[in-house]
């Protein structure tokens, strides 16, 4: 068992879906303690959250996960860049261009838009360019 601490939004965006943290595929996340602002000195911007994070039951299969871990790596290198523009730079114009049409998702998306499953796919597509 694992606690961390967080500041709120942090520990919220997780609980959502999948964010591509490395290994948050292997867990699963709980909200336990929700922690005010005035608990500290100084006295931060943001409340905090205290989550737990558990083994999950159901880890999904990951057939490459040197290739999971470089797309999730890629995927969420610059937040506010599509997967085309993160994915560039590390695979280059051609095989990302293929990448999306053999995956059939969108990569004027955003990493946090897609799904677990996404990354999967796409790593497993990865080993064979």
């Amino acid at each position: 068992m694992i606690f961390f601490f967080f500041q709120a939004e942090d520990g919220i965006r997780d609980l959502v879906r999948s964010r591509g943290l490395g290994d948050v595929y292997k867990r699963q996340i709980y909200s336990k303690i929700e922690v005010g602002k005035e608990k500290f000195n100084p006295v931060p911007k943001v409340d905090s959250t205290v989550i737990l994070m558990l083994p999950r039951a159901d880890k999904p299969i990951i057939k490459y996960p040197e290739n999971f871990n470089k797309i999730i790596n890629a995927a969420f290198a610059h937040r506010r860049k599509t997967l085309a523009n993160n994915f560039i730079p590390v695979l280059g114009k051609e095989k990302t261009r293929v990448l999306e049409n053999l995956s059939q998702i969108n990569f004027r998306q955003r990493g946090e838009e897609l799904e677990e499953k996404d990354f999967i796919l796409l790593s497993e597509l990865v080993s064979s360019l």
